[in-house]
């Protein structure tokens, strides 16, 4: 098993805590993992990115070119990310933030409204955590379980009041995400 992802947003949406998150999730799970991070200089706003590769084998090189599984957390990371996701992948959109048509019909598209599960979850700014959620059950690569355990030390003694909201928000994401499969596979 070798699972390529890519995350794609803007500084400040939480795109690299969501990878650290399936990384440490990755290696909790007996994985081989590959994390690499990058953000535009300006941060809050600017271009943010984040490739995760789980395998269960060595991983020999790290740097991936057809993810299996993109998400796209706003309009610009669509743009840049579709076209890599490979054929048969699976793309993850943030809906409330992307619009229009995806003009690729080799791909499994699962459209979810992230920033308002966020806000229903009781923070706005758990829409990663959202995300996660809903990749977790797109592809299951890991037990959600895992994921839970591991964000209270990802998140670390300092943002631990935050750990209650951000469980939330990445249960309603899985749970939407299996509601949205569930009706497409009917």
């Amino acid at each position: 098993m070798r699972e390529e992802i890519h995350l794609g947003g803007s500084g400040g949406q939480g795109i690299l805590l969501l990878g650290n998150l399936l990384a440490y999730g990755g290696l909790k799970a007996g994985l081989e993992i590959a994390w690499i991070p990058s953000y535009g200089a300006e941060r809050r706003g600017g271009v943010s990115f984040c490739a995760v590769t789980l395998s269960d084998r060595p991983i020999a090189c790290p740097l991936t070119d057809r993810p299996d599984l993109i998400l796209a957390m706003d309009q610009r990371a669509l743009k840049t990310h579709l076209p890599r996701v490979r054929s048969g992948g699976r793309v993850v959109l943030n809906e409330n933030l992307v619009t229009g048509d995806i003009d690729r019909d080799d791909v499994r598209v699962l459209r979810i409204p992230l920033n308002r599960i966020a806000e229903e979850a009781g923070s706005p700014l758990t829409a990663n955590m959202a995300a996660l959620g809903a990749i977790l059950r797109a592809n299951p690569v890991l037990p959600l379980e895992t994921v839970r355990e591991t964000l209270p030390s990802v998140l670390g003694t300092r943002k631990s009041r935050f750990v209650p909201v951000n469980l939330e928000a990445l249960r309603r994401g899985y749970d939407r995400a299996s509601e949205l499969l569930a009706a497409a596979a009917r």
